[in-house]
């Protein structure tokens, strides 16, 4: 299998093809990078450039052309900061899709620094003790705290070599005010954040950016680490040097010579921030976490890589008031009716994972009200960053929540699910399914097991014990059996098993 990964950042657009399934890991086909400067004026004018909007169209049409060439049979595209603060990126995103079919993610700060750490963490033997990851992009920085293998905190902030450029030096060689003003405003950003989530003190940084490898080329150094002292005399040299000057700087890349002192300055004030001593660049970064995430896809031959973050989408769940217990019991629950009826909806074994996401975020939209909750849920969903979920994933899961309650389904609801009559279908059933669960929910105190699923020529009877299930037929009202009953074409009967508990209604 062969993945093209497009990643459209604020300077550069960086296109990577891999081999992956093969003995020794991914194998890198092909690897370019244009410089595109996609976030030029974006983070002082909220909008895309439309130079820049052209410039981008360029890059993905000529990468559509070399995806083709090397016969990859998936591309992975996403976009990080420019894209996420631009009000225009939509428009962005809908252009690169009409013209070359591509579907561009774009993904939060949280995300973007969780397959950083990935990316890194996978390829690289991490030092001994704690540590930090930073990758200073062209509009944000993410910065993990790691140990080991394992991220214990990580954040993205709204710190990016463009960003600084485009707002504190205009110039070259920049005003001492400018400077002092700089660092001020990246001390208030990283300390305050540091501060008020207790971030411990590190001796060494993992930098994964561009600007970083800049620096260490620029200073020079053998093993390509280099001390947090070194990179302060630097500092100061760079910000006294016009354009020119910075040009005749051995090592000096022309198109980084405009936003290296930003770079460089962001880069010594995080690490004084954390207390770090010294820098190692590694060339791993954002790429590598796609890639190992994809990687993962298709050793386990799964469908989506949902499945690999469960416990990240029960965490979001409980961040909208649900109870963790209660949500994975459901999904199970969810998991079992998939399992038993698996010979009436005859869908493929990689459809269960949306059944049971939407099991899980349904009722997240009860944090903001009851009374329409299935609205909130879904926009919720929409809206919310999911690790490594697809668009049209967003939207398949964000509407399963939407009709859970048992409105009525036309064609028209349907049409935004996209994707052709097989993906249709799967929702039709999988909906069908979720009402049935979203039934049998009374709440947390719900501990229903299905005893036995019988599936004839007329009817589907089902058969359930545990607490709090009396009387929980009752609540299967007839809009939500209609669903079911209409796709599979059979009655739908539920019997409780003699000698439970009284039904207890929710609170």
């Amino acid at each position: 299998m062969r993945v093209a990964i497009i990643d459209l950042g604020t300077n550069s657009v960086r296109f990577d093809v891999h081999s992956l399934g093969e003995k020794g890991g991914p194998r890198l086909l092909h690897r370019e990078k244009l410089m595109i400067r996609l976030g030029q004026g974006v983070f002082l004018k909220g909008r895309m450039d439309p130079s820049a909007m052209a410039r981008g169209l360029q890059a993905f049409e000529h990468f559509r052309k070399l995806a083709t060439e090397f016969r990859a049979t998936k591309i992975v595209a996403f976009g990080t900061s420019a894209l996420r603060e631009a009000q225009d990126s939509a428009h962005f995103v809908d252009i690169v899709r009409e013209n070359t079919g591509i579907d561009v993610k774009v993904i939060s700060g949280e995300e973007e620094a969780k397959l950083i750490a990935i990316g890194v963490l996978a390829n690289e033997k991490p030092p001994a003790g704690p540590f930090a990851l930073v990758d200073i992009g062209g509009g944000s920085t993410e910065i993990s705290l790691c140990a080991g293998k394992k991220v214990h905190k990580a954040h993205s902030f709204p710190l990016g070599t463009a960003r600084l450029q485009q707002v504190f030096l205009k110039k070259n060689p920049p005003r001492a005010a400018a400077i002092a003003q700089l660092r001020g405003y990246i001390q208030n950003i990283v300390g305050q954040k540091m501060a008020s989530e207790g971030w411990k003190a590190v001796n060494t940084i993992m930098g994964s950016s561009g600007t970083v490898r800049a620096v260490a080329k620029l200073l020079g150094s053998k093993d390509k680490s280099f001390s947090v002292q070194d990179l302060a005399e630097l500092v100061r040299e760079l910000s006294t040097m016009n354009t020119s000057q910075l040009l005749d700087v051995p090592g000096m890349e022309a198109k980084r010579v405009d936003m290296i002192v930003a770079g460089s300055v962001l880069l010594e004030e995080i690490a004084r921030a954390l207390g770090a001593k010294r820098i190692v660049p590694t060339d791993f970064s954002l790429r590598d976490g796609i890639v190992e995430e994809e990687r993962r896809l298709a050793a386990t031959q799964k469908r989506s890589l949902i499945e690999f973050h469960m416990d990240d989408l029960i965490s979001r769940a409980s961040r909208f008031g649900a109870d963790p217990k209660h949500v994975l019991h459901m999904s199970e629950v969810a998991g079992q009716l998939f399992d038993r009826l698996r010979g009436l909806h005859k869908l493929e074994n990689d459809w269960k994972i949306y059944l049971l996401a939407s099991v899980i975020l349904r009722n997240c939209g009860e944090i903001i009200g009851f009374a329409g909750r299935e609205k909130h849920s879904y926009y919720i969903v929409k809206q919310s960053d999911f690790p490594s979920m697809q668009n049209w994933e967003h939207e398949f899961i964000a509407r399963l929540c939407l009709y859970s309650p048992g409105a009525k389904l036309t064609p028209k609801d349907l049409a935004p699910v996209g994707g052709d009559k097989k993906r249709k279908d799967a929702f039709r059933k999988i909906l069908a399914l979720v009402r049935v669960i979203d039934s049998l929910d009374i709440g947390p105190q719900t501990t229903i097991q299905f005893k036995k699923v019988k599936v004839d020529a007329r009817a589907v009877t089902i058969a359930f014990g545990g607490e709090s299930t009396a009387g929980i037929e009752e609540l299967l009202t007839d809009r939500k059996k209609k669903l079911f009953e209409q796709t599979y074409g059979r009655k739908l009967v539920l019997q409780r098993h003699a000698g439970l508990l009284p039904l207890r209604r929710r609170g």
